[in-house]
């Protein structure tokens, strides 16, 4: 076959031949961030349609504070969370540090890590989401480990080694509750800068 110009070739491999794109570092990382901020419709239906995390979505209000529990921001009888106290899902996003957040059982969680992922990648990051049970199972050597197995074009040295990460890796925890205290500590201590933690849970660490 003739063929003389590059993106005809691509259009090809990615038609036919698609898992050789994962063997190139480049392009598997991008196509990785494009799936992550474009992602399928759950299989929950309310309305008669599918939720996409992407489309479908109430912003939460939460307090940096633990004192102002769910019950306590809607009590009449006590003060309401002030303004300066909330944060939004952007603030979450922007912030630099690790973050905990905790909610109750059945209070949509799982789904916020859902459409996290999809902010993340919007922004150019490599959100991995995992079950804390995962990580607590020590399966894993380190969070490096665990890393490698999920972003598979990376080696395990190079995602050691902080300078030779284009993008930076939030790591989404869903139910941590399954990893103590100690556990938690040792994943931060172990991880450089590049990589950063949203931990989830139903109670206060």
């Amino acid at each position: 076959i003739g063929v003389k110009k590059a993106d005809v070739i691509f259009t090809l491999i990615e038609k036919y031949c698609k898992h050789l794109l994962s063997r190139i570092p480049g392009l598997a990382e991008s196509g990785y961030v494009h799936k992550m901020s474009h992602p399928d419709p759950l299989p929950i239906r309310i309305l008669g349609i599918q939720l996409n995390p992407k489309k479908h979505f109430l912003e939460p209000k939460f307090s940096k504070h633990s004192e102002y529990s769910l019950g306590r921001v809607f009590d009449k009888r006590r003060q309401r969370m002030g303004e300066e106290e909330a944060v939004y899902v952007d603030g979450i996003i922007s912030d630099s540090g690790d973050s905990i957040v905790i909610g109750p059982e059945l209070s949509g969680k799982t789904y916020l890590t859902k459409r996290l992922s999809v902010l993340l990648a919007e922004q150019g990051m490599l959100p991995v989401s995992v079950e804390g049970a995962v990580l607590a199972s020590g399966d894993y050597k380190t969070i490096y480990h665990f890393l490698a197995s999920q972003l598979t074009w990376y080696s395990l040295s190079s995602l050691k080694d902080e300078t030779l990460l284009p993008r930076q890796i939030v790591v989404l925890i869903d139910n941590a509750d399954a990893l103590s205290d100690d556990q938690l500590q040792q994943l931060r201590s172990t991880a450089h800068k590049k990589i950063r933690f949203l931990a989830f849970a139903r109670r206060s660490r």
